[in-house]
């Protein structure tokens, strides 16, 4: 997509649906985005939106790629492409839903050939996952430099059961709230009230 790009600014690219798509991911990453504009206006804020249909969506300026969920060769491409770009941080939007493949493990053939750091914020933490969703979500936790959630129950529930990660609690704000470059460099995320870190 042509989309302009802040000249000369540090790029953080955002991963996941992204509205006039109509889910609650897409919700979500549309105002974390908005909201990360807003109080680091000097950084570009590339989104890579996941799309569900062929025909795909009028984005606004703010998407750079759109990935249909079910093509895994895009998801090879759009590393390629962020690789190349001079992104220097990646924000995934986990959803099991709005990625391609068997429990969405498409994403990883996305994320295992990143060169940025990964910042992953999960927002569904399944209670008694199965094998192929364990695999997911452990492959996801090798592969983040951090991950967020939404509870200290399931910061519980991905360290202890699912991933063998620890946890603290960060210092964070209210979910989609502002927050800075320098800040999700130091793990402190503006998604959420708890932080698993490895």
């Amino acid at each position: 997509m042509n989309r302009p790009a802040i000249v000369n600014a540090p790029r953080i690219a955002v991963i996941g649906g992204y509205q006039p798509r109509r889910c609650g991911i897409a919700t979500f990453t549309t105002d974390l985005v908005t909201a990360l504009a807003a109080a680091a206006p000097t950084t570009d804020w590339p989104v890579i939106a996941m799309t569900d249909t062929p025909d795909g969506y009028p984005y606004p300026s703010a998407v750079w790629l759109a990935l249909e969920q079910q093509h895994l060769p895009s998801y090879r491409r759009a590393a390629a492409e962020i690789n190349a770009a001079g992104v220097e941080l990646v924000l995934l939007q986990h959803e099991y839903g709005i990625f391609g493949g068997p429990t969405g493990e498409h994403v990883l053939a996305l994320l295992s050939h990143l060169r940025p750091p990964l910042v992953t914020t999960l927002h569904t933490i399944l209670r008694e996952p199965d094998a192929v969703q364990r695999r997911v979500l452990g492959e996801l936790a090798r592969l983040s430099a951090r991950l967020v959630v939404m509870s200290r129950q399931g910061a519980e529930s991905a360290c202890t059961r699912s991933t063998g990660c620890r946890w603290r609690r960060s210092r964070s704000s209210p979910t989609a709230s502002p927050m800075c470059r320098s800040s999700i460099r130091r793990g402190i995320n503006g998604g959420s009230d708890w932080a698993v870190v490895r």
